[in-house]
């Protein structure tokens, strides 16, 4: 059970991330208002919103209080993080603190252990249920989104060619054509993008809902011969015939 740090409401700390290129924050100041509604504190760390663009300003104009790292780790209640805390931070939360984030189960359970041993209540959030109601926790797909999108403008930048037809006294610039493979949240948007930026786009994906999706953006779906389109009974989609 969460407990009320004496004397005050219980606190929501949030900490700069501390993975190398990591630039993003677990709470922006846009959406402190509803814990503080709920009445929550809410402490961030000093310039755990600067790689985002948030500073610390901002923070403090809606209501939360700029502190120390130490500082934010000892009253909080509640921990909100991007990534897994380290292990410096896991140490120092009492027991029975929430601590939500990403924390990679599958592929780190060290971080598992360490929490589970540190007495803490963790809720990764890549393990939420993909249904209706748990939407508006849907890390997997927001991110998803920005990857499309970011890798559509990587792909532009490093391509030696212009993606839309143009049209110039000198002769006309066929469109470039992309390839867009898996048809998914970050394929949609990585086919979206393409076709705003002019290019013309193939798509492919294993699954047969896909079809509709991708050509509901203007792009072609396309699969080689004998590929299984449809989704088997209990799962994501069907396993593919060998060799393909």
């Amino acid at each position: 059970m969460m407990t009320q740090a004496p004397g005050g409401s219980p606190a929501v700390a949030v900490l700069r991330e501390l993975a190398q290129g990591e630039r993003r924050v677990a709470l922006v100041p846009g959406a402190l208002a509803p814990l503080l509604d709920a009445g929550y504190r809410v402490l961030v760390e000093s310039g755990a919103g600067e790689a985002a663009g948030f500073s610390d300003e901002e923070y403090r104009a809606q209501g939360a209080r700029v502190t120390g790292r130490a500082a934010a780790v000892g009253e909080a209640q509640v921990l909100a993080g991007v990534r897994g805390p380290v292990s410096e931070t896991v140490t120092a939360l009492a027991a029975g603190t929430v601590v939500v984030g990403q924390f990679s189960p599958a592929t780190d359970p060290a971080m598992v252990t360490a929490l589970a041993e540190g007495g803490l209540c963790a809720f990764s959030l890549e393990l939420l249920p993909r249904i209706t109601r748990a939407q508006s926790m849907d890390v997997l797909s927001s991110q998803a989104t920005v990857t499309g999108y970011r890798a559509v403008l990587l792909a532009a930048a490093r391509l030696e060619r212009f993606f839309p037809m143009l049209m110039t006294a000198a002769g006309t610039i066929p469109p470039a054509k992309v390839f867009v493979l898996g048809a998914g949240v970050a394929g949609l948007q990585a086919v979206a993008t393409h076709r705003r930026l002019g290019a013309a786009v193939p798509a492919h994906d294993v699954r047969k809902a896909a079809q509709g999706e991708v050509a509901s953006l203007s792009a072609r779906f396309v699969g080689p011969p004998g590929l299984s389109v449809g989704a088997s009974p209990g799962g994501y989609t069907a396993q593919q015939p060998a060799g393909l």
